[in-house]
């Protein structure tokens, strides 16, 4: 089994979608899988999800550069 690292990104706008949320965070290393957490009935997003980054840099890089940064005004 590859270690991935799994980060809990929260905040985003609403209407983001994971295959931008993907590239947003494909900027600062390689991105093994994204999820956005959606209700189950309507499946609207929650505004918060997964991103597993393929090396711990590459995850230490995201949170220092996306941490408290903004998507579209919204803080992440």
């Amino acid at each position: 089994m590859i270690k991935t690292f799994k980060l809990f990104v929260g905040g985003f706008p609403r209407d983001l979608e994971e295959v931008e949320l993907e590239e947003i965070v494909s900027e600062y290393g390689q991105v093994v899988a994204v999820k956005i957490v959606r209700d189950k009935k309507t499946g609207i997003s929650r505004r918060f999800g997964f991103v597993e980054m393929a090396f711990k840099e590459d995850a230490r890089r995201v949170i220092e550069m996306l941490n408290e940064g903004t998507i579209d005004g919204e803080v992440l």
